[in-house]
């Protein structure tokens, strides 16, 4: 399966002085067909070898339809292989779907298909093994899913970008996947999991090697996931892979430990610029990679200093529903980010351009800021570069519900409510905090933008100021003498919750 050309003459193949003999491994028709036959029979198959032809199973670009049809696991050459390639192939997907499909469904996500297989191809094009580790205990599989998105949102960012990393310009190493070069000496692998997620390494122009570390974590609700300790925890862990870094390439360190580190990581680092480049990375990008690490190598420039190291940390949390990002305030050295779920391809948060404001709209009121403020903490709302004047609605678009401003007085705090999704907003508080006026604003905003709201009222006051603020609504509905009152649930049986909400015969 694999061809070798050795020869001591390069240029007798056509080849300059500076060119090298080279190993190229091919598969023809009926090797493709013996892998087939072999993964039909065997759920797992393992090769080692030290011609593997990883490019035949992870080439996105060249290969898609071999791509698509394995899930493998394979990591830089280990000391204990030798000279071998070690690849854990599968080609049952759907064990795995399966663990995607109960883990988004833990989170609230939509678990569909195409969902299903945008996060796990997200996922091998990191790493095979983040893959398979959907297989893990607690919330293994939410981190892995977190993973994936910040994958997904970098394929996606240009070099302008101030929070995602490009793909384009740079490639991920999972440090996961090469747990021996972030463990200080001495400590068991359990010890060694205070580390972070990823590495980005990039090669800008006239810049030499850039190193990003990057911690990736899920949290399930808006309060934790904006919570100082976590921050806190992010924050150490970067810092724990920066100070490793400086152990290996530090001052400190002796010119015999430098060599063999350098060339350790020459070796980690063109592993996954090579898949970089099979998936995402550029061709100009991946030669200033290979171009820097040569150098490295050859101690004509040494790797970036500890004070050189950029740090960044993002936290995926299904309640933010923002459309960009919103930096976490921590006081540490790393920028933490906090981003949701709208990159999915079947979210319930819908993807709005930002609008434009036209002449003739008014301000958009403001309303109580307690009442804003603490809508924001249970997720109904997202802090938004959102548009200061209202616009008509239309079917293919969310309503833009102003609830607020916070404390600052900038940023609006925003309620997207669209049939997408089955918007509900509790608003809760002590008489006289402004729940009435709260509504009223609510009512004439949806009114604006062509959505007629329909009033259960129980108090005077506010059906008074409806009327007298929404006189002009071409519709209202009045439900005279309702009878019930469809917030308060009565009796305690299993579907009471359901039997409240039957309306009486009303006459037409």
């Amino acid at each position: 399966m694999a061809s070798i050309i050795d020869c001591g003459r390069p240029h007798a193949l056509g080849g300059g002085p500076e060119d090298w003999p080279v190993l190229l491994t091919e598969v023809n028709t009926d090797q493709a067909d013996l892998l087939k036959n072999l993964h039909h029979l065997c759920d797992w198959v393992i090769t080692a070898d030290r011609n593997a032809g990883l490019e035949y199973f992870d080439s996105p670009r060249d290969l898609p339809l071999v791509y698509d049809a394995y899930i493998i696991d394979c990591v830089p050459e280990r000391d204990d292989l030798g000279f071998l390639q070690l690849i854990t192939s599968t080609s049952s997907f759907d064990e795995v779907r399966h663990l995607l499909d109960s883990a988004l469904s833990e989170m609230g996500l939509s678990a569909s298909q195409r969902n299903c297989e945008f996060l796990l191809n997200a996922l091998r094009a990191v790493s095979g093994r983040l893959a398979l580790r959907l297989a893990g205990l607690g919330h293994t599989p939410q981190e892995m899913i977190a993973v994936a998105l910040v994958h997904r949102h970098c394929a996606q960012a240009n070099d302008t970008d101030k929070v995602w990393l490009p793909l384009d310009e740079g490639f991920f190493i999972p440090l996961d996947d090469v747990p021996e070069l972030f463990r200080e000496p001495g400590k068991t692998p359990a010890g060694s999991e205070q580390r972070a997620d990823l590495l980005y390494i990039s090669a800008p122009k006239r810049s030499g090697l850039r190193i990003t570390f990057i911690e990736v974590k899920f949290r399930r609700y808006l309060k934790t996931a904006r919570a100082p300790d976590l921050a806190a925890t992010m924050e150490q862990q970067i810092d724990t892979s920066c100070r490793r870094w400086e152990q290996l390439f530090g001052s400190k360190t002796s010119n015999l430990e430098k060599t063999v580190n350098r060339a350790w990581l020459a070796r980690i680092l063109r592993f996954y610029a090579r898949k970089g480049r099979r998936h995402t990375l550029s061709e100009d990008a991946f030669q200033r990679a290979l171009r820097e690490i040569d150098r490295m190598v050859k101690k004509e420039t040494d790797p970036p200093a500890l004070g050189e190291l950029q740090r960044a940390g993002f936290v995926f949390c299904p309640e933010y529903h923002g459309q960009q990002p919103a930096e976490i305030g921590h006081g540490g050295e790393a920028q933490l980010w906090l981003f949701g779920p709208a990159i999915l391809p079947e979210s319930s948060i819908p993807l709005i351009p930002a609008s434009t404001p036209s002449s003739g709209e008014g301000k958009l009121p403001s309303v109580n800021p307690e009442i804003s403020l603490s809508l924001d903490s249970i997720g109904a709302v997202s802090p938004a570069t959102a548009p200061t004047t209202i616009e008509p609605a239309t079917s293919l678009r969310a309503a833009e519900i102003v609830l607020g401003h916070r404390e600052s007085g900038d940023d609006p705090v925003i309620w997207q409510a669209s049939i997408k999704a089955n918007p509900h907003l509790m608003i809760l508080g002590l008489p006289g905090m402004g729940k009435t006026t709260c509504l009223i604003n609510l009512c004439r905003q949806l009114a604006t933008q062509d959505i007629t709201p329909i009033i259960f009222s129980y108090h005077q006051d506010i059906d008074e100021k409806l009327t007298a603020q929404l006189a002009e609504l071409p519709l209202v509905v009045r439900y005279a003498g309702l009878g019930f009152n469809p917030l308060q649930i009565e009796g305690d049986a299993p579907t009471a919750y359901i039997d409240n909400v039957r309306l009486p015969d009303l006459a037409p």
